[in-house]
């Protein structure tokens, strides 16, 4: 019965439309589509819309290069894989709040388009969503996409503001490789992995912010970023990827936070301009031969925690840095805790108090009003 409505609907649409439409037919069980001759290309009905194996299998494929608007109506609920794919002179384009899902490829190769909003209903970006939009320069991502798919933004070369929701707990491998013209990036809090290659060769990268939440940053994640200053590895990250922050050449500062345990081969490789490093660790993070090479171990200083020198002094890898200076914490061991700071109250750098350090890290002491952070040892 919903079938024969949606027909009805349809034949209506189409005698109505027959004076200036190129071409209507269905794109859903109950969704269909008119193109009109000025190259609005309007999509309306309730429910989803079919999911196509190639752009060749999408009705409006040998109009497509006709296609300047999309208007998606109210009541669509989906975004096929393909549906606008190589839509070569689109410019605008409407999805509305009741579309929860956008298919693999559904904007790829669409040459001209410039900006796009995903509303806060959709869930779920397909892998290479806008894949070679290179007139592409803004993209607002809404609060309920929960990741960002293989090559969402690959080679949107003119992309020069994104904006993640703070849903978002992955991006995907290459998601935003080759974006060019991107000078900053705020990673959310909700962001918990950081694909391979994700922003692999963005030169014009100038600032990155990775939230409290990312436990992994993937193998040459920001390789090739060229014009990337300074970077700061949050307490939440346990181990950097492969060739991470490779050939950064404007790399001149980076902050690497305690909870760090490992650093992959090649990670700094060739950070020419690296002039210091901050590592917080109190056990200095495994690392390889290759993971800082091509940097100049006589110029570039190691900042450690208070107590910690001979250690990273005697560690491999990290030794052959020549300026290794202290700073920033008071070290103490295990053992001390109970008799040379007495009464005192512990914090984790969470705020949680504990009654005693049970295990090496850094922790916030307060005594007698005194407040000073403390490296605890084994």
């Amino acid at each position: 019965m919903k079938r024969i409505f949606a027909l009805l609907a349809f034949v209506a649409l189409t005698i109505t439309a027959n004076a200036y439409s190129i071409q209507s037919d269905f794109c859903g069980e109950n969704v269909t589509f008119v193109l009109n001759d000025d190259g609005t290309l309007v999509i309306s009905g309730s429910g989803e819309m079919w999911y196509y194996e190639d752009s060749f299998s999408v009705p409006w494929s040998r109009n497509r290069e006709k296609i300047t608007k999309v208007q998606i109506e109210d009541g669509v609920t989906n975004i096929g894989n393909y549906a606008f794919s190589g839509c070569s002179a689109l410019t605008s384009v409407t999805i509305p709040n009741s579309v929860k899902s956008i298919g693999e490829e559904a904007f790829a190769y669409c040459s001209v388009l410039t900006s796009v909003t995903i509303p806060n209903s959709v869930k779920s970006i397909g892998n290479s969503l806008f894949y070679d939009c290179s007139a592409l320069t803004s993209v607002i991502i809404g609060n309920s996409v929960t990741s960002i798919g293989e090559h969402a933004f690959y080679n949107c070369s003119a992309l020069s503001s994104v904006t993640i929701g703070n849903s978002v707990t992955s991006i995907g491998y290459e998601a935003f490789c080759h974006c060019y013209g991107l000078t900053s990036v705020i990673i959310p809090n909700s962001v918990k992995s950081i694909g391979e290659y994700a922003f692999g060769d963005c030169p014009g990268l100038t600032s990155v912010t990775i939230g409290n939440s990312v436990t992994s940053i993937g193998e040459y994640a920001f390789d090739s970023c060229t014009s990337l200053t300074s970077v700061s590895i949050p307490n939440s990250v346990t181990s950097i990827g492969y060739g991470a922050f490779q050939d950064c050449k404007g790399l001149t500062s980076v902050t690497i936070s305690n909870s760090v345990k490992s650093i992959g081969d090649y990670a700094f490789n060739f950070c020419t301009g690296l002039k210091e490093i901050h590592c917080q660790a109190v056990t200095p993070p495994a690392a390889y031969t290759s993971t800082f090479e091509g940097i100049s171990k006589n110029d570039c200083k190691l900042y450690v925690p208070t107590g910690t020198k001979g250690t990273y002094a005697s560690a491999k890898v990290w030794k052959e840095f020549i300026n290794i200076i202290e700073e920033g914490t008071t070290a103490i061991t295990l053992s001390e805790t109970g008799d040379k700071y007495g009464d005192v109250d512990f914090y984790t750098l969470n705020g949680v108090r504990v009654d005693a350090p049970n295990k090496s890290g850094i922790y916030v002491v307060k005594k007698k009003g005194e407040t000073k952070m403390v490296v605890v040892k084994k």
